[in-house]
């Protein structure tokens, strides 16, 4: 290890620093590393090197090089420093991950491979190597509707799920999107992009809150309405969950000007000028349209609503309408519906300019 030193790069020197390991701490580390490297040859990297493909049936030998390299004893304690090092090499200075747990993050990766290997099992798809996961890429690309449903999509919400998990990720998300990713798109979106003045956990928090919207979309079917399939009216908590989460997002209230402003500069026919960003209370304006939907669903549900799905392909009997909604209890819910919806905020900055459109 003395001697090691000299071969890593100075950054990362620490690593190979022993103070504190005995004798035996250390025979067990060159035991785990020979176990991690038969678990490398029992995952399939010889057949890569030398065929550039690798079977990937098997990912338990993944799981089990993850768990022997986070029990190493000469890593131990030192994880937040060898990514702190990582991340300076890509221009994230100073990030904090003293507060990480790695015991929770080597679980992490673990159980993230046991949700990837519910998805490659799944009905139709065929993946049993590397290559024929990159000619699923291609099927997928081609003809994304043909393949998603909502079990497959539902999966995916799951492994996404568990990678925003990560502390790591939670930790150092806004720090590296700062640092890598706006740069990249500043020139196309500018400002609208920038998050420096978001804070972290907010950030972190539309990521929660886009899960759950994610995951009452598809209780709503929205996946098989987009197919073709019956609108599901009915499924109101849905609907409702969907709204509140997304006019509630923190991101979508901090950016509300720089958003209008884009709209702005791609719609030129209308005149968004008018509209005061600061008078718009998008939270409050989920919670309205929230209510005012639920009242709206006795017209929604009702069979003599003429649109049942995504084609519009509808005709309409104002005698069948007229028997379905005019009575007390339906006019009622409009009015209620259209009392929650005058309140809303965004409509009372957006009334003038649909009146002068008109």
């Amino acid at each position: 290890l003395d001697f090691a030193k000299d071969l890593v790069p100075a950054d990362f020197a620490f690593i190979v620093e022993y103070d504190g390991l005995t004798k035996a701490d250390l025979i067990a580390d060159v035991k785990s590393v020979v176990e991690v490297l038969q678990e490398v040859v029992n995952l399939g990297a010889v057949d890569l090197y030398l065929t550039k493909d690798m079977n990937i049936e098997n990912l338990t030998p993944l799981k089990n090089i993850i768990e022997r390299l986070f029990d190493l004893n000469l890593l131990s304690g030192k994880f937040d420093e060898a990514l702190g090092v990582v991340f300076g090499m890509l221009g994230v200075e100073d990030l904090d991950l003293s507060g990480v747990d790695f015991d929770h993050e080597r679980d992490l990766l673990i159980n993230l491979i046991t949700e990837v290997e519910k998805l490659r099992d799944m009905d139709g798809i065929e993946v049993v190597s590397i290559s024929d996961a990159l000619d699923l890429v291609e099927v997928i690309m081609s003809d994304i509707l043909g393949f998603v449903d909502t079990e497959k999509a539902t999966q995916v919400v799951n492994i996404v799920e568990v990678l925003l998990g990560s502390q790591i990720l939670r930790t150092a998300f806004k720090d590296v999107y700062q640092a890598l990713v706006y740069p990249m798109v500043e020139g196309m979106v500018g400002e609208l992009a920038n998050l420096e003045a978001i804070d972290n956990a907010d950030i972190i928090a539309d990521f929660d809150a886009l899960i759950e919207i994610l995951r009452s979309a598809l209780d709503f079917g929205a996946i098989d309405v987009v197919k073709g399939e019956a609108i599901r009216f009915d499924r109101v908590e849905e609907v409702q969950t969907i709204v509140r989460k997304l006019f509630g997002l923190n991101i979508l209230n901090a950016k509300i000007e720089e958003i209008i402003d884009y709209v702005a500069d791609m719609i030129t026919f209308v005149d968004l000028s008018t509209i005061d960003a600061s008078a718009l209370d998008l939270a409050a304006d989920g919670e309205l349209f929230a209510l005012a939907y639920e009242k709206l669903a006795v017209v929604l549900t009702h069979d003599a609503f003429p649109i049942k799905d995504i084609s519009f392909s509808f005709s309409l009997d104002i005698d069948s309408l007229l028997d379905a909604y005019v009575n007390e209890t339906t006019i009622e819910q409009v009015l209620d519906a259209l009392r929650y919806l005058s309140d809303m905020t965004i409509l009372r900055e957006a009334l003038p300019i649909a009146l002068d459109f008109a």
